[in-house]
């Protein structure tokens, strides 16, 4: 059934967002899906002139230059041809149907924030919805905010994943929009990254950690999170050029106490790394490390979409979902404090000091710099471009 999408964009102070650049029937897409007429997002969520992959340099108002492999806008057939599906098997349901309608809606559009959009959906017939993997850790809870409280549940359909099984499912075509382990970006094909969003640290992490009980000159094995890639690539890098180690792997489940009983020094990340009792064991922070080394931030995860999916505004609703993430961080480090059984404060002080989510001009440096390291320690192939959603 051919679907219509309208949105009308209103600011509080009576002025009209609308996008000029479509003309009548110019906003056709290819798969049936009709524009949204362009609103920018929340202007707290703008962030400073990024510079392009491979140093070119962009004002605010253009469009991130796609700069990737000439074969990088085309998706493989396949893919295209294999019927979407709503939540990827063995999915968790990632959204809280409580706040759905009109009060998830106020929440994001109430009289504290001004500036976001009011946003005004007709619909004519189902809408394929967009399938969005989610990383079933706290780092990721302010990102994807939004949508595990309901918003724009015509348009995504969430669920949660482990963040191997996010890249897993994005590079199968199980999913079409996945916040993914910085490091799948070159090994899966032809994605782009949402501009401006990541999950980053510029010091201390506290959720990435190396445990051990014997100092790192002695480590000769190390047990790894099987949940991770990003931090596996990282770890060895920071083995081998910091301490000039190059210990065996092994994958085990994140339990620091089973994992050590085989190996020197075990790798977690994530929740179980927030929960380890540090009066037990050396911990080593890898984004401390990171720091270190490089003098730059470390970028964990980002947002990528697949190819063949097309949606005017995309980043609209992502940086809408993080603000009202932020906005509702005392709510959120409460329920995870009862679903961790930590304390509020020191989940808080996680969300708002040890991570950063705003992928900036140091940001992208930093993920320009694993890549070089990680092609360097033979960990990916010839490093690709960094191809942003236009």
């Amino acid at each position: 059934a051919e679907a219509v999408l309208r949105r009308r964009a209103q600011h509080r102070g009576g002025r009209v967002a609308d996008h000029h650049r479509h003309g009548p029937g110019g906003h056709r897409q290819p798969h049936g899906r009709r524009h949204l007429r362009g609103v920018q997002g929340h202007r707290q969520l703008r962030d400073p002139p990024r510079p392009e992959a491979g140093g070119q340099a962009r004002l605010p108002g253009h469009r991130h230059q796609q700069v990737g492999d000439p074969q990088g806008r085309a998706a493989d057939a396949r893919e295209r041809a294999a019927p979407r599906l709503g939540a990827a098997q063995g999915a968790q349901p990632a959204v809280d149907r409580g706040e759905h309608g009109a009060a998830a809606r106020q929440a994001v559009e109430g009289e504290d924030q001004p500036g976001l959009p009011e946003r005004d959906v007709q619909v004519e017939g189902p809408l394929p919805k967009l399938r969005v993997g989610i990383v079933n850790y706290l780092n990721s809870k302010p990102l994807a905010w939004g949508f595990l409280k309901g918003h724009h549940a015509d348009l995504f359909a969430p669920s949660y994943h482990p963040p191997a099984m996010v890249a897993r499912l994005l590079g199968q075509g199980n999913l079409d929009i996945g916040l993914i382990p910085s490091i799948e970006v070159q090994r899966i094909p032809n994605l782009r990254i949402l501009p401006d969003l990541c999950v980053a640290a510029s010091h201390e992490v506290r959720s990435v950690i190396l445990v051990s009980r014997c100092p790192l000159p002695e480590i000769r094995k190390v047990a790894l999170d099987q949940n991770s890639r990003t931090s596996v690539a990282l770890l060895r890098i920071l083995l081998r050029e910091r301490y000039g180690l190059d210990p065996e792997y092994l994958h085990e489940r994140p339990d620091a106490e089973r994992m050590l009983s085989e190996a020197d020094a075990a790798l977690l990340i994530g929740d179980p790394a927030l929960k380890v009792d540090r009066e037990r064991y050396i911990v080593t922070d890898l984004a401390a490390e990171w720091r270190e080394l490089t003098g730059l931030p470390f970028v964990f995860a980002v947002w990528a979409v697949r190819p063949e999916v097309e949606i005017p505004d995309l980043p609209f609703y992502f940086k809408s979902s993080l603000r009202y993430g932020l906005s509702s961080v005392d709510t959120l480090a409460r329920e995870a404090a009862a679903e961790l059984d930590l304390d509020s404060s020191e989940i808080r002080a996680y969300l708002t000091e040890n991570l950063s989510f705003f992928l900036r001009r140091d940001e992208i440096a930093g993920l320009e710099e694993f890549y070089r390291r990680a092609h360097a320690n033979q960990l990916i192939l010839e490093p690709r471009p960094l191809v942003f959603w236009q």
